[in-house]
């Protein structure tokens, strides 16, 4: 039984990591139908495993008190999809309540049962999405703490789907027909499978910070080998010792500008601000050397110039000269929006309800002109989910991410070639996660699937690391 029990987690871990690999691949998962199937394979394998496996999977480090507002948030979005009776409607969502009334008068209908949410039928779908990404992390995170090489093997999973999607992305720019995946390329610029390329930058910006945290912790450890050279017997060994790091991290280097390099391309003006943030905190929260601070950015800088001019960088600079259109354009659909607040401020409208809404209030806009996502990922959840809900979303994410936050400020005065992998990637992994966060406030980053599910994955690295570096118990879990 024990034996089976073994060979059961394994299964569960490997076909997890097949689902993070592949994800991206498909559109990033954006189809319902996709979407759909992986949910049911998370579902089925995270939770099938947590039962069959919960001596196994499940360790005593995660504080599942942590994950309580996640499963509230799960629960409230099932309960505001789920019919309702109408007078129940009337007294949390009165301007919902009108609506259905008229309905009832222009139809000559009696509808007595409706759900708080205007999309009912999206919302379980996503709530069950949501649920898995719970599990998901619940179960990678038991999974490190047990299999100590586990958390590497996730971010070379991740660095390599990163990879993958920002050769192809530059491969679109270099050769304008070709397409995304069976669809045609009309905007000719690095998008990889994922179609729209903010989304596509943002993803891109969950995986090149993992590739550069791997390549300074080989950088490190080429240095602690060459140190003890002279103290050993065998200097044949540290030879190969030292090559073996200095290649294996320079591929890792040659990776993360490949991926900065494709992000550059994507002509995503948000992502690429939000690319040079998280290099900023980077260097806030890791004491870097300043000869080795000067030393790997102008390595990256010189390898994105030397690479970038082979390519162009005419239509980036096009890009950028738009901002101010586009940008005005988004503020109007901010202010546009608000009123949809004033009215549905205690329940919101229902998860992915904004594209059926958006028409009734933007008063600003050609009639043919729709706008299916607020363009900032705070106001759409906040209309979504209302000011109580959405507030306790937020406050939630924005502790767990101050408590980390403080944690290296404070160590930031350490000694760097002491810091081991899990400080790098528990950095690398904050400040990801902090980059998509920003990234939210102009653009949906946050709704594709794959960047959920690769922000999960971020969250419990952070999280297993940051037990493992402060050896205490701590709750670091951002949610996807």
């Amino acid at each position: 039984m024990a034996a089976l029990k073994i060979k059961a987690e394994k299964t569960v871990i490997l076909s997890l990591l097949f689902i993070l690999g592949t994800m991206p691949i498909i559109f990033g998962a954006v189809h319902p139908f996709t979407q759909g199937l992986y949910t049911f394979a998370i579902i089925s394998l995270a939770g099938g495993g947590l039962l069959f496996c919960r001596d196994g999977i499940i360790e005593s480090t995660i504080n599942f008190r942590v994950l309580s507002v996640p499963f509230i948030l799960f629960l409230y979005i099932v309960i505001s999809s789920l019919p309702v009776p109408l007078f129940l409607i009337s007294i949390f969502s009165p301007h919902r309540a009108r609506a259905l009334m008229e309905v009832n008068i222009l139809t000559d209908s009696d509808i007595n049962l409706a759900s708080l949410s205007y999309n009912g039928l999206s919302g379980l779908p996503m709530a069950a999405f949501y649920l898995a990404l719970i599990l998901f992390f619940i179960v990678m995170v038991s999974s490190m703490k047990k299999r100590k090489d586990l958390f590497y093997t996730i971010c070379i999973v991740m660095v390599a789907t990163g990879s993958f999607e920002a050769v192809y992305g530059l491969l679109q720019v270099l050769f304008p027909h070709l397409g995304i995946l069976w669809l045609p390329n009309i905007t000719h610029c690095a998008c990889g499978s994922i179609i729209y390329k903010n989304q596509y930058a943002a993803f891109l910006n969950l995986c090149w910070p993992t590739a550069l945290a791997l390549y300074i912790d080989c950088a490190n450890k080429a240095k602690q080998v060459r140190k003890t050279k002279g103290k050993r017997r065998y200097p044949a060994r540290f030879i190969k010792d030292i090559y073996f790091h200095d290649n294996k991290g320079l591929l890792f280097l040659f990776l993360a500008v490949v991926m900065m390099l494709a992000i550059l391309f994507s002509l995503s003006r948000a992502g690429i601000l939000v690319m040079f943030l998280i290099w900023a905190l980077l260097f806030l929260l890791l004491p870097f050397p300043r000869k080795k601070t000067l030393l790997l950015f102008s390595a990256v800088f010189a390898g994105l110039l030397f690479y970038g001019s082979q390519i162009g960088f005419h239509k980036l600079l096009e890009r950028f000269l738009t901002l101010e259109k586009s940008g005005i354009s988004r503020i109007t659909v901010w202010i546009s929006s608000l009123p949809i607040l004033y009215d549905y401020w205690l329940t919101g409208i229902g998860i992915d309800s904004y594209k059926l809404l958006s028409s009734v209030y933007l008063k600003h806009f050609p009639p043919d002109i729709i706008w299916d996502r607020a363009h900032n990922e705070y106001l759409e959840t906040v209309l979504e989910l209302g000011v109580p809900a959405a507030g306790l979303l937020f406050g939630w994410i924005f502790s767990r991410l101050s408590n980390a936050y403080h944690y290296f400020l404070n160590q930031r005065h350490g000694d760097f070639s002491a810091m081991s992998l899990e400080t790098f990637l528990a950095v690398s992994s904050l400040a990801s996660i902090t980059g998509l966060l920003f990234h939210g406030l102009v653009d949906f980053v946050w709704k594709l699937p794959a960047n959920a599910l690769f922000c999960t994955t971020l969250a419990a690295l952070l999280y297993y690391c940051m037990q493992e570096i402060s050896g205490q118990h701590l709750s670091y879990h951002v949610p996807g």
